[in-house]
């Protein structure tokens, strides 16, 4: 069986015309006979399958008809030796044609925070009584083109031959093993090239090229896939690090105590004190131990502030 390429067509040839920026295979849904034509469009590859067996393929674009007296030698048909999927042992004849036009504009995202550390910026934890390099978390999006470079390992990737098979069902693969590069390549610009937070968060396109120096493509490659264009289009930090959070805390103290002088009773109190806890958040608390006076201790025996040596009792603790 063969594609033999004719000078002239008949009306009632048949072509693919449903493979687009989302379809990547069809399976045409007629009956194929002896001297049928076929029109193989530009970037189609059309293939023969009876009972799980590859009988001719072809990828030039052309008029052909199907000649089930001639065997096809070609060394494309060669590669389908590698073609193994019991699920088409149960189908007749098939054409089947598959899309190699680049699949542009695909979006990816991150469904977790990927978590970055920072070793050129540490502090010092109190609990734990040593230095602690700060961490923060990266979420983000971006975008990718691919092709199917390899038909014979991405149809065995998508176990079975349908009347369709769309991209959809195949971005979430690819997703994984890119967000999955990133991963890595965050990772060795913390741990291998000492980048701060800020550097990396201004910086993707030094992520970009971490990324397509690890082994997406190689992953990729089993299945048949080539990634032609790659792009991270939004890289932000979900949680900004324990720095920016203590810069943060005292913006928030300041603007707290700008709005507390707007208030005499409570600017003026000795016993009054303002501080911020773990979660950054502001803590006003009164202290009835406190001399009213200066502001200073005063101990429960205490009869005079150590401090200004005014009477207790005429303090009013």
């Amino acid at each position: 069986m063969k594609f033999v390429k004719v000078q002239k067509s008949n009306p009632n040839i048949i072509e693919c015309t449903e493979l687009n920026n989302d379809v990547l295979v069809r399976r045409i849904n007629l009956e194929i006979y002896n001297h049928i034509q076929v029109r193989i469009l530009d970037k189609q590859y059309a293939i023969l399958i009876e009972k799980g067996e590859i009988l001719a393929v072809c990828s030039e674009a052309g008029d052909y008809e199907i000649d089930f007296d001639l065997e096809d030698n070609s060394a494309s048909l060669k590669k389908w030796k590698l073609y193994k999927d019991e699920k088409t042992k149960t189908l007749p004849l098939s054409l089947v044609f598959i899309n190699l036009k680049e699949i542009t504009e695909n979006k990816f995202y991150f469904k977790k925070p990927i978590e970055y550390v920072d070793w050129t910026n540490c502090y010092y934890d109190e609990n734990l009584k040593q230095k602690l390099p700060l961490k923060t978390q990266f979420i983000g999006d971006g975008k990718f083109n691919f092709i199917i470079e390899n038909p014979v390992l991405f149809l065995n990737s998508i176990l079975g031959i349908r009347e369709h098979y769309t991209k959809q069902e195949l971005l979430e693969q690819i997703r994984k093993i890119v967000v999955n590069s990133i991963k890595l390549g965050i990772d060795e610009l913390g741990e291998e090239y000492k980048l701060s937070i800020k550097l990396v968060k201004n910086k993707s396109n030094e992520l970009e090229i971490r990324v397509s120096q690890n082994n997406y493509d190689e992953k990729l490659a089993k299945r048949g896939i080539k990634i032609t264009y790659f792009e991270i289009t939004n890289f932000e930090e979900l949680n900004q690090s324990k720095t920016d959070n203590s810069k943060n805390n005292f913006e928030k103290l300041f603007l707290q105590l700008y709005k507390a002088s707007k208030n005499p009773e409570f600017i003026e109190a000795k016993n009054i004190t303002v501080s911020i806890n773990e979660e950054g958040e502001i803590i006003a608390k009164r202290l009835d131990n406190i001399c009213k006076r200066c502001g200073s201790l005063i101990e429960s025996e205490d009869k005079y502030c150590k401090n200004c040596g005014a009477k207790v009792t005429d303090i009013s603790m």
